[in-house]
């Protein structure tokens, strides 16, 4: 994980030198990277870090991308919002209120058959702490990267799921009436 600070005094000859090589005004460069690439958060609210992978990925191709989420989609987190029917548009509209929170008690992961969704998120860090306050961790979305994927694909994952049921409930619907006939 890179502070701000290690990624100035780490990258920034070669960061410029991409800037250069792209024609791309080297702040606008920075401030991408930092909307695609920053805002993890380690239980300290002031300081947000960037993800390695993403980072030292953008050094080697030189291109924006969704790296981290590429590499992996964990099948546990497919399974779990598919098999429990996980509403992420409404865990996505508490993000965005303010109001998505995780007791620090349900962090505890003895018992993974009851975890819940928000937990997941935040320990497979598609979340991250944006505010703790007493024993409530208030979560946030830690950039474009994770975004993209919890409102396109995770979001497209349930609602995948919930169309091939109403096709196998169509379907049988539709076998019944020619039985019928």
């Amino acid at each position: 994980w890179y502070s701000e600070i290690e990624l100035k005094e780490w990258f920034e000859e070669d960061l410029k030198q991409i800037a250069k090589e792209q024609w791309v005004d080297y702040e606008r460069l920075r401030k991408d990277l930092k909307d695609y690439y920053n805002g993890y958060n380690f239980w300290n609210e002031e300081d947000r870090v960037y993800n390695p992978w993403d980072i030292n990925s953008f050094l080697l191709k030189k291109e924006i991308w969704m790296y981290w989420s590429q590499t992996w989609l964990p099948s546990a987190i497919e399974e779990y919002i598919t098999m429990k029917w996980v509403d992420v548009e409404k865990i996505l509209e508490r993000l965005y209120e303010g109001e998505l929170w995780v007791n620090e008690v349900e962090l505890n992961l003895e018992n993974l058959k009851t975890i819940t969704a928000e937990v997941l998120f935040l320990t497979a860090w598609y979340l991250t702490v944006w505010k703790k306050r007493k024993y409530r961790i208030i979560c946030d979305i830690p950039n474009k990267e994770v975004e993209n994927v919890l409102t396109d694909y995770f979001v497209k994952l349930r609602y995948g799921r919930e169309w091939m049921y109403r096709i196998a409930e169509l379907w049988e619907k539709f076998l019944e009436w020619l039985r019928s006939e």
